[in-house]
Parts: structure tokens; sequence; C-alpha cells
């Protein structure tokens, strides 16, 4: 970007991420992850048989089968959503990928239409490869952030599910707000509001 060009980010979302693993899918990755024997039947038996309840005001609702899903908030829940995704890599030939769990974004440097064709096609692999493996993104929670100084970026729409992505001027991302022209006044407004 130091040289004037722009790069297209794509910020994606899950619909319920960690509740939709499929355990038996999720059992596959884990023996192509060289996770075999014991402890491959340990992580079975975590998966397997799991059942829920609600308790609000000392009424307990009843046990539900939980058949699909890891723990969010558990130790494992974010380890074993990684493993889930770990081949995701294979979707992209053109762009890159910035992964933290569940929080992930693609990203490529755009000069022509045919760099915003090469991203578009990423997208619809990582879409098909969600549909192959039964997760699901949300193209209304999806956005794109075009980062550069340029006078007149390329700004070309980006879809999904046959849904336009909303282009946002900045995103919060791992706690940071990232100005589209590389600005941090924003950021550091925020931090000073914060503060006083």
């Amino acid at each position: 970007m130091d040289d004037g060009a722009q790069v297209d980010v794509i910020y994606t979302d899950y619909s319920k991420a960690f509740d939709k693993i499929d355990h038996s899918i999720l059992k596959i990755k884990l023996f192509n992850s060289a996770i075999r024997g014991d402890l491959l039947r340990w992580f079975s038996s975590y998966l397997e048989n799991r059942t829920q309840a609600v308790v609000v005001s000392n009424y307990i609702s009843g046990w539900v089968s939980i058949p699909s899903g890891v723990l969010q908030g558990s130790l494992m829940g974010p380890l074993l959503f990684t493993i889930y995704v770990n081949d995701i890599d294979s979707c992209f030939q053109s762009s890159n990928l910035l992964c933290f769990a569940d929080d992930m974004k693609i990203y490529s440097a755009i000069s022509s239409a045919n760099d915003v064709q090469a991203l578009q096609s990423d997208l619809s692999r990582l879409d098909h490869y969600c549909q192959l493996n039964k997760l699901e993104l949300n193209p209304v929670k999806c956005s794109v952030v075009t980062f550069g100084r340029k006078r007149s970026p390329i700004l070309a729409p980006y879809e999904l599910k046959g849904q336009v992505l909303p282009r946002r001027d900045g995103v919060r991302d791992l706690g940071v707000y990232h100005d589209a022209k590389l600005l941090f006044d924003v950021h550091i407004e925020q931090i000073i509001a914060k503060a006083s």
C-alpha cells in the first residue's frame, strides 16, 4: 500500500459457528491431523452423548441432546474449531487469510477488475467450503473495507449467497479500530473517551 495501492478486506461472520460443528466431520479432521488412538477416543468421548438444560430462577428445563457443536466458552472450543477449519486455506488461490478462532478475514491487493474477480472467486470457494463442512456465513454481518489512500479506489461489489456485502469506512478488529484511510484518529478518540 506504500505505492498508493489498495487492499480489499472481507470480514466474515459465521452464523453460530461453534454450535454448527459436525462431530463426525470433526473426528475425521482430528484423525487427519494425526490425532489417533487414546487421544482420538478421548476427544470422541468429549463430543458424544452431550446434553444440556437451562436453569432460570430455580427452574430447570428438560435435558436435550446436543448432536453438534463445541462449547464456545470452554478451553477446548476454540481449539476444536481451529482444527475443524484448519484446511480452509485450500479455498484461497489468489487472496490471503487471517484467522483467530472464528474471526476470519480474507484480503488481497486490488489494482484491476481481474483482482476483484479473483477475490470474489475465493469468497465463493469459501462459501462452498462452508456448505461442505456444515458451517454458514452470514452475509448480513460480513463486510468489506477498502484500505488505502488512492484518490479513486476500485469500489467493486462483493457478493455472498446472492447478497452484496455491505461496505464500511472502517472496522473494529480484535479491539483496534482500523480506518479505511489507515488513520487511527477514531481509535485514539475512543481510547481518550474511555480514559476520561
